[in-house]
């Protein structure tokens, strides 16, 4: 399977509307999705094609140094193929472009897939936010990572 990381733009809010309510309980609205495509300040936001058809995506967000991964999401049916790996690998590059030191995020407690991610890139659990999360309700652990 061939995919190509991309920087996304205006022209695939739509895209990423379908992913975010398809892998979401709690999916960003397009109003969400269009401030962050045009913070072009802080945020970035890349996207995995396949055949021309958006798949996953990972949103970035950098202010006075730091990094954030606010939103990463791959479609089911393409899980398993490393995309995420990709995408976080991208992500991770922006953020060291943009010359910050650390880079945060939050993660479903009981998300291990993506919590094993984030720990083979060297991300490390710093802290806990009770019931963060719903639908369902779940705590949120938040890892850092020095970028150098």
């Amino acid at each position: 399977m061939n995919f190509e990381i991309i920087e996304l733009t205006r022209e695939q809010e739509q895209a990423i509307s379908e992913i975010e309510n398809a892998v979401f309980s709690v999916p960003f609205q397009r109003e969400q999705i269009k401030f962050s495509l045009n913070d072009k300040k802080h945020k970035k936001l890349f996207g995995v094609l396949f055949e021309d058809k958006l798949v996953g995506y990972i949103e970035m967000q950098e202010i006075l140094g730091e990094a954030e991964v606010n939103r990463m999401a791959v479609l089911s049916s393409f899980r398993g193929k490393q995309l995420g790996k990709e995408l976080l690998a991208r992500g991770l590059e922006f953020a060291k472009e943009r010359n910050c030191e650390i880079c945060f995020l939050e993660v479903r407690k009981n998300n291990s897939v993506a919590r094993n991610l984030y720990e083979s890139f060297g991300f490390e659990p710093v802290g806990e936010r009770k019931d963060y999360y719903t639908l369902p309700t779940d705590d949120a652990i938040i890892y850092k990572k020095f970028l150098r």
